[in-house]
């Protein structure tokens, strides 16, 4: 059976987000931090099945409540809505973010879903040619694909995001 073209897309969005840095240019909402992590959980385990966590645990109460809001809601819809929300954080970092350097790098995160998701929002092409042609929409040639190795820069960030993840309680993805 042929997967759905949302779950290419769910699962490039997850890789993103997960290797975003936290310090970048943007920060994302709690609500926002919210609404990828139980579209996340709906798409990967369905249905919100567990007891709401104790009055101890308030992040555990907000991501359950989160997770246990979507009822019914099917794998693939939760995977069409994180990849929804996911373009709506991508047009609001366009909308408000300056266009600098730190926001050219972020923006070389998201370069995998413009392979995947066509109708992605992207900065302005006057963007992209403000250094000199680097790289833009054409360019994902030159990044490796999904599945392969990931540049030395990202990977560190990678292995220090993976190490220190037990710090983190309220995260995107798994």
């Amino acid at each position: 059976m042929e997967e759905p073209r949302c779950g290419a897309q769910f699962r490039a969005a997850v890789r993103v987000i997960q290797g975003l840095p936290r310090s970048g240019a943007y920060r994302p909402s709690y609500e926002e931090m919210l609404r990828f992590y139980s579209y996340y959980k709906q798409a990967t385990a369905g249905r919100c099945q567990g007891p709401r966590p104790g009055f101890w645990d308030p992040i555990g109460r907000y991501k359950w409540d989160a997770w246990h809001s979507l009822g019914a809601m099917s794998k693939e819809e939760a995977m069409a809505a994180y990849v929804a929300e996911m373009k709506k954080v991508a047009q609001k970092v366009i909308d408000t973010v300056p266009m600098d350097e730190s926001t050219e790098e972020m923006f070389r995160y998201f370069e995998p879903l413009y392979e995947v998701i066509h109708d992605m929002p992207r900065p302005p092409e006057s963007f992209f040619k403000r250094k000199g042609g680097e790289w833009g929409p054409g360019c994902a040639r030159r990044i490796p694909a999904l599945g392969a190795a990931l540049p030395a820069r990202r990977s560190r960030w990678h292995r220090h995001r993976h190490r220190h993840r037990h710090r983190h309680r309220l995260h995107f993805g798994p």
